[in-house]
């Protein structure tokens, strides 16, 4: 009985820590980090995609996140809805 509360103790704090990296990728330290577009979907073809799906998101200097689309896709964004503070 001990064993198996352990267990589930051990699981559940495995799970804490998992989720708290995820949440430490988010943090800004002054780079640009493209996990903070983790959560950000886009519609295309009627269904919300992930934006990392669709596109490849890389960081070509510490303040700035390139997003380079994989498919010919109108992205109709205004730049108030995109405009993310880094």
């Amino acid at each position: 009985m001990p064993k198996t509360i352990l267990n589930q103790g051990e699981q559940k704090m495995e799970k804490a820590v998992e989720a708290l990296k995820k949440e430490f990728a988010l943090v800004r330290t002054g780079r640009a980090n493209p996990a903070i577009l983790n959560n950000v979907t886009v519609v295309y073809y009627g269904v919300p995609t992930p934006l990392n799906q669709i596109a490849s998101i890389s960081v070509p200097e510490a303040q700035q996140l390139l997003i380079n689309h994989l498919i010919n896709l109108l992205l109709t964004i205004s730049k108030k809805q995109f405009w993310l503070p880094i």
